[in-house]
């Protein structure tokens, strides 16, 4: 199955019963393009395009990259986030897999994630250890931080 496959197969009629495009105030838009990061001197990177951006309320709420069914879970993680923003800690800055900040969007310029509340990380076997260990108990001395998502990509 291709992408385009999977958002007519799979994507679409699942944000469709979730209510997203149908419940008063949710808006899916596709094929969105955004303005690079501003680099200086007036001048901005390229720009990017996410699959899908669901909205409610005028706000953006998350962003889905799609692909084939084929490709690895962790496939357009970068895509979706290109720079991935960061989760300082207080001792160290991480970049998990995805996040979900809440509050006040984002600068363009922005690196780190002002409100994180949700993260993910996606374990490989070089980051097992580390994700279930030391970043578990960093992210939680975040005071935002609710839920901490570790995902393992066989099961």
């Amino acid at each position: 199955m291709n992408e385009a496959e999977t958002r007519a197969e799979l994507i679409d009629p699942a944000l469709k019963a979730a209510g997203w495009g149908v419940k008063e105030h949710s808006r899916v838009r596709r094929e969105v393009i955004t303005l690079g990061r501003l680099q200086g001197a007036g001048k901005r990177a390229a720009g990017d395009i996410a699959d899908y951006v669901l909205t409610y309320r005028n706000h953006k709420l998350a962003v889905i990259e799609a692909k084939r069914r084929d490709l690895p879970d962790t496939e357009g993680v970068d895509a979706a986030l290109p720079d991935g923003a960061t989760v300082e800690t207080g001792d160290s800055d991480y970049e998990p897999d995805a996040l979900v900040n809440c509050g006040e969007p984002m600068a363009d310029d922005a690196i780190a994630a002002p409100h994180p509340v949700i993260i993910v990380e996606v374990l490989s076997p070089g980051t097992a250890s580390t994700d279930t260990g030391g970043k578990l108990a960093d992210y939680f001395r975040v005071p935002s931080v609710a839920h901490y998502l570790i995902v393992h990509p066989t099961r």
